[in-house]
């Protein structure tokens, strides 16, 4: 069925609970509003009869807030065709199996029949894929086609090296060139002009001008609206994830990846490159019908290079075949799954391996513990699990919690030292607005559970700014240990912000690597200023410090002059090294440069008040310094990224010190 104007479409669409817009589509209504210049909270439906929309501007918005939805569909494909589960990839299946609406399954195939009918939905309104580079290619072949026009056409010779494009008032233009038409230079006179459609030129229909510019004038013209959401540059800047490796990827521009997306527009191709090639294009195309048409030709060669123009479908067809697909219904589903491709991603952007844990074909999700993955990461093997139950060592305070708990992920290391094999927990959430009191109680339960965890909980929607403070309190009303700062809530975690999913993904990492690592090595400062200790009234003291610094459960270490450094387990041999210290030849700070060298991870420094201030500049270099004072008190310093190993590996060293500071240093 055709629909003429915004409205009837709309209604065509949002029937039998299709979206719900104040839980898991609260997203996707803020970004359709926005597309639409509707006010935030404002009823579409109302503004569209009050409108004569016509129905392109509403696809035009309904691609851009159904991107985030394409991106993971996308990277579920991605996951599951690389996966390496047995049976052809074509035919996975996964299987939502939780005793609520039956058990749903889908195969591989699936998602990219998704993304197929939302390309074709921009086919429909004249949106071909294209890539970041294909925009770029087009617009130099569309200067070098005027260069050559110019040549055929105007009769003057030309040095090979000059870039002559056409005449204006009787003077070569050269690249490059301002734009001569008063609505764009208008335009482009704000630092961030998209909050104002982009003037186009106007074609006749007989042209074959415009029909070769056709589909270039429609990327560049989405590409502006789509960049309007955003208020300036900073705030585009805000949503940047990982680098970008590769701007050859080819989707409607309205589904480009929105890191992708926002880094190329970051660099303003639309007002300096794309945009002015197109008019450049129409003020100076050739009069003549011949000349025009061969420049035409030209430039519609090199569109057809870089753009995928499928053929369309009826555009309200394939909409609603997109939302009567049960991929669109489970989509709260789909989310939990797209946020184990991020830590995918994490696992082989550093070269390692994850491997989907499938059986017979199939990737199983399921109210109980189920294998998801193998993950290789520094030579061990880590199982990402699916609602893996653990008992609880002591009283749990989430609603519905009794003894165990179980998460929607967790990550275990077979060959950690402590029963508890948990190394990283995720639980996924999609709440428009976030419950912070049970938020911040899953966490505690789960940190609590899991002693040597870190515990990431993962919201589609928003976190208030309070929830850190609000959810240390209640730890602290629990008299837990530990439990709050191994804790992180991550906000809006979705394709529309990278920036997010790249802080998730780098408290992924973290984990990883404090799962393999071991407690730091404590280097002893044995200089000067350290003898005042070694007096033989206080012999007695020093020996309990001693006892202290072997019972805190790292190796030490010292060096004398000319002399490799010496270590010392914990313990007795640890104790004896401590008591016979000042037998040995004094140390000095630039011993303790020289001794970082040997460090395969940062040590922690162990000295006096002097020792501290001489050392300052030493501070990223460490994981922190322990400050023995004259009353034989002790102060921790600790850098801000050992603030969780250290109170994991060492809770007697937090126990025994009379302040602990946290600090950053920056290499």
């Amino acid at each position: 069925m055709h629909h003429d104007t915004a409205e009837t479409l709309w209604h065509s669409l949002d029937t039998q609970g299709r979206f719900y817009p104040k839980t898991h589509d609260k997203k996707f209504f803020e970004v359709l509003r926005q597309s639409l210049g509707i006010p935030a909270g404002g009823d579409i439906s109302t503004y569209l009869k009050n409108t004569n929309l016509d129905a392109t501007r509403l696809v035009v918005a309904l691609l851009t807030a159904l991107q985030p939805f394409s991106q993971m569909l996308n990277d579920v494909y991605e996951m599951l065709i690389d996966g390496n589960i047995t049976q052809s990839n074509e035919q996975v299946l996964v299987t939502f199996d939780f005793g609520e609406s039956g058990k749903l399954d889908f195969d591989a195939e699936s998602f990219r029949t998704a993304n197929g009918i939302l390309t074709s939905v921009a086919a429909g309104i004249s949106s071909p894929a294209v890539s970041p580079d294909g925009m770029n290619i087009v617009a130099q072949s569309i200067y070098q086609a005027l260069a050559k026009a110019y040549k055929r056409t105007a009769g003057k010779l030309t040095s090979p090296d000059s870039f002559v494009i056409g005449e204006r008032d009787a003077e070569p233009v050269k690249l490059p060139a301002t734009v001569s038409d008063s609505r764009v230079l208008g335009w482009l006179k704000p630092d961030w002009p998209y909050a104002a459609s982009v003037p186009m030129p106007t074609l006749a229909a007989s042209d074959p001008l415009g029909t070769a510019l056709k589909p270039y004038i429609n990327a560049v013209s989405q590409l502006s609206l789509r960049a309007g959401r955003y208020t300036d540059q900073a705030h585009l800047r805000t949503v940047f994830g990982e680098p970008v490796k590769s701007r050859k990827t080819r989707a409607p521009v309205l589904l480009w990846d929105e890191n992708v997306f926002s880094q190329v527009i970051y660099d303003h191709p639309v007002r300096f490159r794309w945009l002015p090639a197109i008019w450049h294009c129409y003020e100076f195309a050739p009069k003549s019908a011949f000349d025009r048409k061969a420049l035409s030709d030209e430039i519609a060669k090199a569109i057809q290079d870089n753009f995928d123009i499928p053929p369309p479908r009826p555009v309200a067809q394939s909409l609603n075949d997109l939302l009567d697909l049960p991929l669109w219904k489970e989509r709260s589903q789909i989310y939990a799954i797209w946020l184990i491709t991020l830590l995918r991603k994490e696992v082989i952007a550093k070269g390692e391996q994850f491997e989907l844990f499938g059986s017979n074909g199939r990737l199983e999700f399921r109210f109980s513990p189920t294998p998801i993955a193998n993950i290789f990461s520094n030579n061990e093997r880590f199982s990402l699990i699916s609602e893996f139950k653990a008992l609880a060592p002591g009283k749990l305070i989430g609603t519905g919690r009794l003894a165990n708990v179980q998460p929607d992920y967790t990550l275990l290391h077979a060959s950690h030292s402590t029963p508890d094999t948990a190394v990283y927990v995720l639980e996924a959430k999609q709440y428009g607005k976030a419950n912070t009191v049970n938020f911040n109680k899953a966490l505690r339960d789960y940190a609590f559970t899991h002693k040597k965890a870190l515990v990431a909980l993962a919201n589609h929607g928003t976190i208030p700014d309070s929830q850190r403070t609000k959810l240390t309190k209640l730890c602290a009303a629990q008299s837990d240990s530990n439990v709050s700062e191994r804790c992180e809530a991550f906000a809006e975690v979705t394709p529309l912000n990278p920036a997010e999913s790249k802080r998730l993904r780098a408290h992924f990492r973290k984990a990883l690597e404090f799962a393999v690592s071991d407690p730091p090595r404590l280097i002893i400062d044995t200089s000067l200023s350290m003898h005042v200790f070694s007096k033989p009234e206080l012999e007695e003291k020093w020996a309990c410090v001693a006892e202290t610094i072997a019972d805190f459960g790292m190796k030490i270490l010292f060096c004398s002059p000319r002399q490799s450094p010496t270590s010392f387990d914990p313990g007795e041999a640890c104790k004896q090294a401590m008591i016979s210290l000042f037998e040995r030849a004094p140390n000095g700070p630039h011993d303790l440069y020289n001794m970082l060298g040997y460090e395969r991870q940062k040590p922690m420094w162990f000295t006096d008040a002097d020792g501290l201030r001489e050392t300052e500049s030493y501070k990223h270099l460490l994981a922190g310094s322990i400050v023995l004072n004259n009353d034989f008190t002790i102060d921790l310093y600790i850098h801000k990224d050992f603030e969780i190993p250290i109170n994991t590996w060492l809770p007697k060293l937090i126990h025994a010190a009379s302040k602990v500071e946290i600090y950053d240093a920056p290499a």
